[in-house]
């Protein structure tokens, strides 16, 4: 049955692979939180998000609470309601995670999540990664290949880290986002690989070849950009072989986040959540799959912090848009 003026009468979303739920970080030394806006962007191809989101994938399950609260207003005699208003502001977030990953880390850790980085053959062991081999140079690299030494013991689906030595510097640190907040060269006993411990800069090598200018040099072909772009002229690269995060620690990561649900019939639901926090406790959900296997998943308890709306000045938690299917009820 047509609705007025011809449009069909719309249904609930149908939404099939669940969310897709994409971060970018928060700048914490002043930037602020990352923008997002519907209206401009809200169509955006889930395979190429907008500039500075990173892509998580498919969340397994997301459940999200409002936790506002409400005062009522008493008038009269005998006293009655008058009116109610928000006394407090409060938003939650948990989210399962479909897939393990740095970033899935990152979010459920509670705490600082850190690069393992592969260690020398001489080293001295630590329980967060002990003495690292040394970092590569590089020279004449981009976004997407890493012009290295052909010395650099390096293959075919290694990951990497990019990013410059550490030279004392102290504050949020990281490329392209925090990682750390550092309040001395001591506390981190001045090493010199520390930002590569700490950089979410990372991307897998896809393959390697010889460079065809230099027989002393090897590309390292990236099977994604770097999330920061061509490498600066101080950064250099180091082989990663995992990550980890540690319970207690005192980092709290900062993340804007946004999750894209598409309806089969063209129509879209987009949460976008400014500021999120990440609770503390590293939690995993364990689900049985047949005698004696289990798939052990990530899942990430968030608080929303507020920002404040450029329109009108009003504090807000989380934007939730609707971007109808064409023709149907507006």
């Amino acid at each position: 049955m047509s609705g007025a003026a011809g449009w069909t009468p719309a249904v609930s979303p149908v939404v099939s692979g669940g969310a897709q739920m994409f971060v970018a970080p928060v700048d914490r030394n002043g930037g602020g939180a990352k923008t997002f806006d519907p209206a401009r962007q809200g169509r955006f191809a889930v395979a190429t998000p907008p500039s500075g989101w990173l892509a998580l994938g498919a969340v397994a399950a997301m459940e999200r609470k409002d936790t506002g609260t409400f005062a009522e207003i008493w008038t009269g005699a005998p006293a009655t309601i008058g009116t109610r208003a928000r006394s407090g502001s409060g938003a939650s977030l948990q989210v399962t995670f479909a897939a393990w990953s740095k970033l899935a880390m990152a979010l459920s850790s509670g705490s600082q999540q850190m690069n393992l980085l592969r260690t020398a053959a001489i080293f001295t062991a630590a329980d967060s990664g002990g003495t690292p081999d040394s970092a590569a140079v590089l020279s004449g690299s981009t976004a997407n290949s890493l012009r290295v030494p052909a010395s650099f013991e390096v293959n075919a689906g290694d990951t990497v880290v990019v990013d410059a030595d550490y030279a004392g510097q102290t504050g949020f640190l990281g490329s392209p986002m925090a990682g750390a907040y550092v309040a001395s060269a001591a506390r981190v006993n001045n090493d010199v690989h520390y930002l590569r411990r700490i950089s979410f800069n990372l991307a897998r090598v896809s393959s390697v070849v010889p460079d065809p200018n230099a027989a002393t040099a090897q590309i390292l072909v990236l099977s994604a950009p770097l999330p920061a772009g061509a490498p600066a002229g101080a950064m250099q690269v180091s082989v990663v072989v995992g990550c980890v995060d540690r319970v207690g620690g005192s980092f709290l990561g900062e993340w804007s986040a946004l999750f894209v649900a598409d309806g089969v019939a063209g129509d879209r639901v987009l949460l976008h959540y400014p500021r999120l926090q990440v609770a503390p406790g590293a939690t995993e959900t364990r689900q049985a799959l047949a005698t004696g296997l289990e798939r052990w998943r990530l899942q990430a308890s968030l608080l929303a912090l507020p920002v404040t709306d450029g329109n009108d000045g009003d504090a807000v938690l989380c934007y939730r848009s609707y971007l109808p299917a064409p023709a149907s009820t507006i």
